[in-house]
This record gives C-alpha cells, structure tokens and sequence, in this order.
C-alpha cells in the first residue's frame, strides 16, 4: 500500500537495473513520487533491499527509506527501464533483462562513457536513449544506503528520431516530478559528449593524482594534466558532432566544490574494477577514429593502471 505522502502519479512502471549508487537514487525518488518503482539487481541485493529498502540520505532531498519492489530478474513489462550498472559489470548485467518483455520499452541508460549504446542498441534496438545524468555527487555507503551530497542531479536525454517526443518527454516529466533535474535534447551527440568531454578530464585527473578537485586544480601538474585531457576530449566532441564550449566547461570544473572526487577516483584507489576504459579509453578510441592525438589522456590512463594494479594487489 501506498503511504499518504505518496499519491499515484503518472501510472508507468518503471524498472532500474543496477540499484547502486546512481539506480538506486533514481529508484528511491521515483519511488516516493509515486511511480511504480521495481528494481533488478543480484540475488544477494535484492534480498537486501526487499528487507531493508534503499535509504537515501540527502541534505537537500531529504533522509527517507524507499521500498521499491525487487527482482533478480525482471518479470514484468516496464514502460520506462532504467540502466544504472557500470561499464565492467553490463554484459552480465543484462542477462537480468530479456530482450523480449522490454519490447516497448524506452530504454535509458545512465553509464558513463559511449560505447554502451552500441552494445545495448544491438541487445534492445533503436529504442535505447540517449542519456546521462550529471550534476550530482553520490555515494553508496552500503548495499541499501546511497548517501547524496550535491543539491540535485540532472539527467538528459536524447532520441535522433528512433523514440517519439510524446514518449521520450513522459520520461522527463516523471524525473521531474521526482525532483530530478531532465531535459530532452535535440542531438545524441549533445547529450553523450556534454558529459563525458567534462567527465573524462575530471576523472581522469581526480584518479590519477588521487585527490579531490580542489586540490587538482591547486597543483601546477595536475592542472596541466586536468587542461589537457579536458582540450582533447573537447577536440574529439566536436569532430563527433557535438557542440563544446571549451571555456565554458573549464568554468564549470573551476567552479566545483574543492571537495568533489569521482567514481573512478575511488574504484582505483579500492583497486576495484574501474570505468577507466569505459571512459579514457574510449575518447582516445573516438579521436583515433577522427585522426586526433591525445598524449595527455595516453599519460592519464599509464598512470592510472599504475595506480590500479598497486591498490589491487594491496587489497
């Protein structure tokens, strides 16, 4: 049963494979807007959150425990699936989700990188957006805690015609209703490399040095390290198409809160599987494609390896 505070709303199920970090922040909050809320996850998770729920900790969203539905394998027809598992672990993921019950599905993928959407176009068809979310620093503090510690976060979206607006904005409307900053862009590659052309260079140079922004940008080789992967990940955007401020995005990173790591930056300092491919490798991967160089995201990535074979080992 519904609680009082949580009057039905748009009437779509919405699945989330992957209830980490980001699914699981998502799936609360849609959750306690009123959608129908399931969660794909492991055995062991799903056990987890069908006893405990997904709490989710946030100064600006507030402190409340979501208590979506679990599965380990989808069983039912979502109107919207939620993709939110990282790079290294999605082809296993995706065995959790059989191609024929999201069928009609809008399919959106919240991974870092590019190169999912081959992967999941050839798996699910043409009816996978184009999508990411940003502006949002979280944590998972353990199998159902996600602790949020930015005001919000911000998910766009995209389609190059394959989804209906109508569609694709029912998507954005129920994110907003949930607190969730969306928007519908017009170009997939705005979306993908509006992201990543900031991501790669802020991860990178948070991993590599293994500290926060702030002090990044306060060391004279990790700032140059910062403005050269962000200048090379700008060259390769524009040659896929997409439209970069350099500038602007250089504003933004200054502009983060001096505290502010990443994903990357903790998978590697863990030794745990890292996006590092997913995300540095496939820039230099597209730059080869469009005859650009990028030695400064070569030295990242050779540094980073470093790191991650040393934190493994001490693991």
């Amino acid at each position: 049963m519904l609680e009082k505070n949580r009057a039905q709303k748009s009437g779509l199920t919405v699945a989330t494979l992957g209830p980490g970090a980001v699914g699981g922040f998502v799936a609360g909050l849609l959750w306690r807007a009123g959608e129908r809320s399931i969660c794909v996850a492991t055995e062991d998770e799903s056990a987890v959150i069908s006893e405990n729920g997904i709490r989710i900790q946030s100064a600006s969203l507030g402190d409340f425990v979501a208590r979506p539905k679990t599965a380990a394998f989808l069983d039912e027809r979502p109107d919207v699936l939620f993709i939110a598992v990282k790079a290294p672990f999605l082809r296993n993921a995706l065995n959790r989700v059989e191609p024929e019950l999201v069928s009609n599905s809008i399919i959106v993928p919240l991974l870092n990188g590019l190169e999912h959407m081959e992967l999941l176009r050839e798996r699910y068809g043409r009816r996978v957006a184009a999508a990411t979310i940003g502006n949002v620093e979280l944590k998972r503090i353990s199998m159902c805690h996600v602790l949020h510690t930015t005001e919000s976060a911000r998910i766009e979206l995209a389609s190059n015609g394959d989804i209906d607006a109508v569609r694709l904005d029912s998507v954005a409307r129920i994110l907003n209703d949930a607190e969730i900053v969306a928007k519908v862009v017009q170009k997939e590659s705005d979306v993908i490399w509006g992201k990543l052309t900031r991501l790669s260079a802020l991860a990178c140079a948070t991993a590599a040095s293994g500290r926060p922004i702030g002090e990044v940008r306060a060391n004279p080789e990790w700032r140059r390290l910062l403005d050269g992967c962000l200048r090379e990940s700008a060259a390769v955007a524009v040659a896929e198409g997409a439209n970069i401020d350099l500038a602007a995005e250089m504003a933004k990173i200054d502009s983060l809160p001096a505290s502010l790591g990443t994903s990357l930056q903790r998978d590697v300092a863990t030794g745990q599987p890292s996006e590092l491919d997913a995300i540095a490798g496939a820039v230099v991967r597209a730059a080869s494609r469009h005859g650009i160089d990028c030695p400064t995201f070569k030295e990242a990535i050779a540094l980073i390896e470093v790191l991650s074979r040393r934190n493994k080992n001490q693991e």
